[in-house]
């Protein structure tokens, strides 16, 4: 939307700077990290001079402006949360590399990031070449920063399959300054189509290897709703005995994914909350009209009835993983 506007012709633009405002706020409320590509890109632009600077300047107070009032009225208790582990910065100073986030990290980097390994280094060998300093230490700082961000919240390590999805930006601190600074400068178009290829064969195998993990969670919660429609229950707090975690790995999102699979495959939503503290969700049990999450409670009658198909009739069931599978 930005490389599209043209901010010396502002009678023709007003209507473009609406559509940019509205994208703005589709950045802000969608995940709180998006802040640390959204700086950056602008921070890259603004030093390259690929947009117009007083664009980008506008851009970023908007996107400060939207930030504030979001933090001010619309914080949810995910957001809080997901910047819970910064606390970690004060409690391990200044251990911050020794760790497990970062001992796993290398040893994801070598069998499967590999990619972003072999780009980071021809990057960095152009940028080195080329003398594109400020360049490379935006680069180093951007792909530096954020992954001990990153690592240093999670400083005891997590399930790979999880925090895999915030370590998606680092591809993109490598790949902008590889795709606008070094490609330019490559003559040869086969070898560009060939890495190309290279890292999209790389990525469907990857996806391959991953897929047993994938298909066994999906097929733990299929199976639980469907013991829940043979047993009538449509609203289940499970105890946290019993369950293979191997299959389940984080709980918490146990309730969406019963939601979403049972609503489409059976017509009729159902409940799954897996306790991750003992009887955390005993003030729920008798509350017939909501819908319990870790991230808060809804009212079941407020919520759009052609993805939520609730009843207000059913109170939640108290059950372990025995009595769910075994009944």
């Amino acid at each position: 939307m930005l490389f599209k506007l043209n901010i010396d012709q502002v009678p023709s633009s007003k209507f473009k700077i609406v559509g940019l405002i509205g994208l703005l706020i589709v950045v802000v409320f969608t995940h709180p990290l998006l802040i640390f590509p959204f700086v950056f890109l602008h921070v890259f632009f603004y030093f390259n001079d690929f947009l117009h600077r007083k664009l980008i300047i506008t851009s970023l107070v908007s996107f400060v402006s939207i930030l504030g009032l979001k933090v001010l009225f619309f914080t949810t208790p995910y957001d809080r949360g997901c910047m819970s582990g910064l606390k970690n910065f004060l409690t391990h100073f200044p251990d911050y590399f020794d760790n497990v986030a970062f001992e796993n990290f290398w040893q994801y980097l070598l069998h499967d990031y590999y990619m972003l390994l072999v780009l980071f280094i021809l990057t960095f060998l152009f940028l080195v070449y080329s003398k594109q300093w400020l360049n490379l230490v935006l680069m180093f700082l951007a792909t530096f920063g954020y992954l001990t961000l990153v690592n240093v919240s999670y400083f005891n390590g997590t399930k790979q399959f999880y925090i895999e999805n915030q370590y998606l930006f680092l591809v993109l601190f490598v790949s902008v300054p590889f795709v606008y600074l070094a490609q330019p400068f490559v003559s040869n178009n086969r070898f560009l189509w060939s890495f190309s290829l290279l890292i999209l064969v790389s990525f469907i195998a990857r996806i391959r290897g991953e897929e047993t993990i994938y298909k066994s969670r999906l097929k733990w919660i299929r199976d639980a709703t469907n013991e829940m429609a043979h047993q009538k229950l449509t609203k289940v707090v499970l105890v946290n005995e019993d369950i293979p975690f191997d299959r389940v790995f984080l709980t918490w999102g146990c309730n969406y994914e019963s939601w979403l699979v049972s609503t489409i495959e059976q017509n009729q939503t159902r409940v799954l909350i897996v306790e991750s503290i003992d009887h955390q969700f005993d003030y729920t049990i008798k509350n017939k009209a909501i819908w319990t999450t870790l991230y808060g409670d809804f009212n079941i009658q407020t919520l759009n009835q052609q993805y939520f198909k609730l009843d207000t009739m059913n109170e939640y069931y108290r059950i372990n993983y025995n009595q769910l599978f075994n009944n």
